[in-house]
């Protein structure tokens, strides 16, 4: 399942191509209403935040944590005043294999 509304559109035609060959991935690509947010938070077993550089603070971060999810995001230093191995694990963001590599570590 993958949900939020991507920037990106680059990123979401992407996203639609490789959903579209596989029917277990879920797409939600659109901002979801706080009143939905629990749901779809219940339902997950992890969740990546994908954030720019320029994010202070990941609020889906925070959020995620509060359902007491654990998260990949990358390693960004506000974020790594929060992640550690009980909660999450982060990537390296320039490193194109990054988010796979967690991804996988998080499958193990």
């Amino acid at each position: 399942m993958i949900v939020g509304a991507p920037a990106d559109k680059k990123l979401r035609a992407e996203l639609e191509k490789i959903a579209s060959l596989d029917r277990q991935i879920y797409l939600q690509l659109k901002r979801i209403e706080d009143s939905e947010v629990q749901l779809y938070f219940n339902v997950s077993d992890i969740v990546i935040i994908h954030q720019d550089v320029n994010t202070v603070m990941s609020g889906v971060l925070m959020l995620a944590l509060s359902f007491g999810k654990p998260v990949i995001a990358p390693e960004y230093p506000n974020n790594m005043e929060v992640i550690d191995e009980n909660c999450g694990i982060s990537h390296d963001p320039v490193d194109k294999n990054g988010l796979y590599r967690a991804i996988q570590v998080a499958r193990d």
